[in-house]
């Protein structure tokens, strides 16, 4: 029905157009002085299609309302024809801005993904440069440091072997047990001993427990030295390393460590000699 209705408005307005038009040229046909050429600029092919067209009439004889009308009917078909021309056209147009519209949203958020990821890796950079910069700064300062201690004036021979002299004179004692041997007779029996190459990283604690693992410890008098410890000790060894220090063995193993040891009455000469000596018998150069 809404066909209908729409070709006999668009019919309607046809007729209506075409008698405005024929009124108009009546008109103005009889006051121009010159004639409008019959043909109005049509081309060949239009001239032919309209001579076929007056002679189809005149062989049916169809009055001009026939064909009025069917120029009315053929007019709304061609129009319907254009409109679904333009309606295609219009849809492809809308389709084409819509992927083009998805591509923008699509490379929009390519974009934003990439400018998130570069700012990630500026970040990444710049922690690391700090870093970098951070280290630098501490080699810098270590690396001054250094410079400031070749820079200053060395030290006399005499006066490095005086502070190392009062280094090695600062002696650490250590009171263990009560010296009382009125009544006891392993005490009566301890004796003062020196035991060398004691490692630097044993505590005060490790060295009196380790010596404690050879006899009972009355005094310990213990001296830093550079890598190593020297430790006087007033000991009471047990049986087994009595036996061991009175046989003449310069040395002893305690925790994994080989140890020397000498009695405190030898001289310093005399420790020396017998070191040597000792050392030669072992093969030891």
């Amino acid at each position: 029905m809404e066909s209908a209705y729409k070709f006999t408005e668009y019919r309607y307005r046809f007729l209506k157009e075409t008698k405005n038009i024929f009124s108009a040229n009546s008109r103005t046909t009889a006051k121009l002085p010159e004639r409008v050429p019959r043909d109005g600029g049509l081309s060949k092919t239009e001239q032919n299609f309209l001579e076929s067209i007056r002679n189809d009439a005149v062989r049916r004889k169809e009055t001009i309302k026939d064909i009025i009308l069917k120029c009315s009917a053929t007019s709304f078909d061609v129009y319907i024809d254009e409109i679904k021309r333009l309606s295609w056209e219009n849809s492809k147009l809308r389709e084409e801005l819509r992927r083009k519209d998805h591509m923008m949203d699509k490379k929009g958020k390519m974009e934003k993904t990439q400018e998130r990821i570069i700012s990630q890796k500026n970040e990444q950079i710049r922690k690391i440069s700090q870093e970098v910069e951070k280290t630098r700064s501490e080699l810098k300062k270590v690396k001054t440091g250094v410079n400031k201690e070749i820079d200053q004036p060395n030290k006399s021979k005499k006066g490095r072997s005086l502070t190392n002299r009062r280094k090695r004179e600062e002696i650490l004692e250590i009171p263990v047990l009560p010296e009382n041997t009125s009544n006891d007779q392993q005490a009566k029996e301890a004796r003062d001993i020196f035991f060398y190459d004691i490692p630097k990283y044993w505590s005060e604690d490790d060295v009196r427990t380790n010596l404690m693992k050879i006899g009972t410890v009355y005094r310990l008098q213990i001296r830093g030295q550079y890598k190593y410890k020297t430790v006087k000790a007033k000991i009471s060894l047990n049986e087994n390393f009595e036996k061991t220090f009175s046989d003449g063995h310069f040395g002893i193993c305690i925790s994994k460590n080989f140890i020397r040891w000498y009695d405190a009455k030898l001289g310093q000469h005399i420790r020396l000699h017998e070191t040597t000596a000792t050392n030669f018998q072992n093969g030891v150069h």
